[in-house]
């Protein structure tokens, strides 16, 4: 008797709780990037100040979806990376960017390029960088002081603050005994430091600095 009221308990909680089934349907989601084109010059031209970046559309695998691509930049390898062009098309290879005439001190050095790839539904994709280098024709800023004087020991003491170019690897300090005097380095190694110490075997002599 006791085991047919543990059966008959079960057996009315299961239908009970069953669940009539539903059926769903749906589109799947396309998360396939697209395939991205290959960059295959990025150079630059000091004479025209020009950019030119080409590259190559990989049409065996393009997407039916495909939307657009767009060139981008860096000041670094890693990024961030800004939009450079308009959205180009398939049949867009190369891209020309105009530096501009006047190039300042922050416009030197390496750029890094890439081409951003879109379909239709949002995915991306992107190239491998290529680089491209603007030369350094910019001359350092000289500092704009320069301090010294004399011990008792007959030792010149100058120093001068640092130059306010990013790129200075260090300073050339010259002397003479008069400004119309042609002047000498005090020292055949690049100075690195801001200061110096220099003998003057005669105290009555008088030397003039420079620094460059």
């Amino acid at each position: 008797m006791i085991l047919n009221i543990i059966i008959d308990y079960w057996v009315e909680i299961v239908l009970e709780n069953l669940v009539p089934p539903h059926w769903a349907d749906g589109t799947p989601k396309d998360l396939t990037q697209p395939s991205p084109p290959k960059i295959t010059n990025a150079s630059y031209d000091y004479k025209s100040q020009l950019f030119n970046i080409e590259w190559e559309n990989d049409f065996d695998n393009l997407s039916a979806d495909f939307s657009y691509a767009q060139l981008m930049v860096a000041r670094n390898e890693k990024g961030p990376y800004a939009a450079l062009s308009e959205k180009l098309g398939p049949t867009d290879f190369n891209y020309i960017y105009n530096l501009g005439t006047d190039v300042t001190e922050e416009m030197e050095g390496p750029y890094f390029f890439r081409i951003e790839c879109y379909d239709q539904s949002g995915n991306k994709s992107f190239s491998e960088f290529e680089s491209a280098f603007v030369p350094d024709f910019t001359n350092p800023a000289v500092p704009d002081t320069l301090i010294g004087s004399i011990d008792s020991l007959s030792f010149v003491n100058i120093q001068w603050p640092k130059s306010s170019s990013k790129d200075v690897r260090g300073y050339w300090l010259y002397w003479a005994n008069s400004p119309d005097a042609e002047f000498s380095l005090v020292s055949q190694t690049i100075l690195t430091d801001t200061t110096y110490k220099y003998y003057i075997e005669e105290k009555s002599l008088t030397k003039i600095f420079i620094i460059h």
